[in-house]
C-alpha cells in the first residue's frame, strides 16, 4: 500500500484564519459565506486559538440573555466584541509529519470537529476536519 500517510496528505493547507482583534460580527460573516465551522486563529502566524460556529451562536444568544455573559461584555454587541473573547486557547494540533492514525484519533477521542495542523514552532500549516477523513474513506473504497 506504500508509505503510511501523515496529516499533510489531507489537511486543507493555508486554512482561513482571524486575528484576536477581529470582531465577532465578522468572524460570523466568513463562517457563513465559506461554510465553515472552525476558524483557526492566528498572531503573526502562530496558532493562538481556534473559534467554532458553535462558539458564535452561543455568544450570538449570550448577547440577548446579558445576565447569562461577563459584565465586561454586557453593552458590547457582536460588532464590538473581539474573537479573543471566546475563543478556543487550548487547540489541540498535530505536526504534518504526525501519521492520519494518530491525528484520527486525536478527533475521535477529543470529540473534536478539527485539529489544526501546525510546525513544531507553533505555525500554523493547516486544518483537518473530521470531512476530511471521510473523503479520505471514501476514496480508499473505491469511490
Amino acid at each position: 500500500m506504500g508509505s503510511a500517510r501523515v496529516a499533510a496528505d489531507i489537511m486543507t493547507a493555508a486554512p482561513i484564519t482571524l486575528n484576536e482583534e477581529d470582531d465577532l460580527w465578522s468572524a460570523q460573516e466568513e463562517m457563513r459565506n465559506l461554510g465553515m465551522h472552525h476558524i483557526p486563529v492566528v498572531d503573526g502566524g502562530k496558532l493562538v486559538g481556534m473559534v467554532t460556529q458553535a462558539d458564535l451562536l452561543q455568544a450570538a444568544a449570550s448577547s440577548l440573555r446579558r445576565d447569562s455573559i461577563p459584565a465586561s461584555m454586557a453593552n458590547r454587541d457582536l460588532h464590538e466584541t473581539f474573537i479573543a473573547t471566546i475563543m478556543h486557547r487550548e487547540v489541540p494540533a498535530v505536526r504534518p509529519e504526525t501519521p492520519l492514525r494518530e491525528a484520527a484519533r486525536l478527533l475521535a477521542n477529543e470529540e473534536l470537529g478539527c485539529v489544526a495542523v501546525t510546525d513544531a514552532d507553533g505555525t500554523l500549516r493547516g486544518v483537518i476536519t473530521g470531512h476530511d477523513f471521510m473523503e479520505l474513506v471514501v476514496e480508499l473504497l473505491g469511490g
